[in-house]
């Protein structure tokens, strides 16, 4: 079940408005917002109204695929040939697209340019059947065109329709109807029944929380924070905030989303070494002790903290 577009924002209600024909029609589409915003939920909310809703949403997040495996999985360059899924009645979000490599770029500007594609198995250009929709955290009118693939790509991207998602801090009537929606769909889920002392709801010191936070990580990390909330006491988030990164990798394998686990390990070593060394008294031979790596490890990392 999709999470719903829920805000007052005037770009969500407008947005909600045109969800129909957003849906209907196969031009493609780009939406723009911070990491987290909800990008991809939108896609989803277009998939599931469009006439390609029987079929399976395709993702493409060039960030997280090797240049071998963004080819394959869009283009069907490789043996054995299969149709491209640009070939066929689906809808494909292509996450990142500058972040893909070159042979990729140049291709999908193609595709939006011309509206055909290079069947590998028919051996010529055929008509785009799919629905693009490409989602990017940066419009591409500020993004710096390294290359002549950039450039072509880039207009490719300008003229198509965009959307242009507010992240959670400029929602400040939004933030709360968001948490109380996350929190009543975490009391009815099965897991809910395991957590011998969930909350009942939000109370005061929780609202209080919840809005004096800046939300750099968007609707994602409300979503996590109000999980952890519904299991914890106020106190007790607040000792555990430097296991943000694991929770919300957490989340986002549950919901079988993409994320980069190169940089959430990261995250997550430069947050307990952190922790170790606030235990420790900044004491980094103590601290690279209790976690069995070198001194060298913890100083290094310690520049983070």
């Amino acid at each position: 079940m999709l999470d719903q577009l829920i805000g007052e924002h005037p770009t969500l209600r407008n947005v909600r408005l045109r969800l129909p024909a957003l849906a209907q029609s196969c031009d493609p589409l780009l939406i723009v917002g911070e990491p987290g915003v909800g990008k991809a939920l939108l896609a989803a909310h277009i998939h599931a109204k469009s006439p390609f809703a029987h079929n399976k949403l395709i993702t493409v997040d060039c960030s997280l695929l090797s240049d071998r495996d963004q080819l394959h999985l869009l283009f069907s360059d490789e043996i054995p040939v299969r149709r491209s899924p640009l070939e066929t009645g689906a809808t494909i979000v292509v996450k990142n697209p500058l972040a893909a490599c070159n042979g990729f770029k140049d291709m999908l500007a193609h595709a939006l340019k011309t509206n055909e594609v290079w069947s590998y198995r028919r051996n010529r250009y055929v008509r785009v059947a799919a629905h693009m929709i490409l989602a990017s955290s940066i419009p591409f009118s500020q993004r710096h065109a390294a290359s002549d693939v950039d450039r072509r790509l880039i207009v490719a991207c300008s003229r198509c329709e965009t959307i242009l998602l507010p992240p959670l801090r400029k929602r400040e009537n939004d933030i709360l109807l968001l948490a109380k929606y996350f929190f009543q769909k975490e009391k009815g889920s099965r897991s809910s029944r395991s957590v011998p002392f969930a909350n009942n709801g939000l109370n005061s010191r929780h609202r209080q929380l919840i809005l004096a936070r800046n939300w750099s990580g968007n609707i994602l990390e409300l979503k996590t924070y109000v999980r952890r909330l519904f299991r914890q006491s106020p106190k007790e988030l607040l000792r555990q905030n430097d296991f943000q990164a694991l929770e919300e990798a957490h989340t986002s394998i549950e919901e079988r989303r993409g994320f980069d686990l190169r940089s959430t390990l990261v995250q997550i070593e430069h947050h307990l070494i952190a922790l170790t060394l606030r235990v420790n008294n900044q004491n980094k031979l103590a601290a690279a002790r209790l976690l069995g790596v070198s001194r060298r490890t913890v100083h290094r990392n310690s520049r983070y903290t």
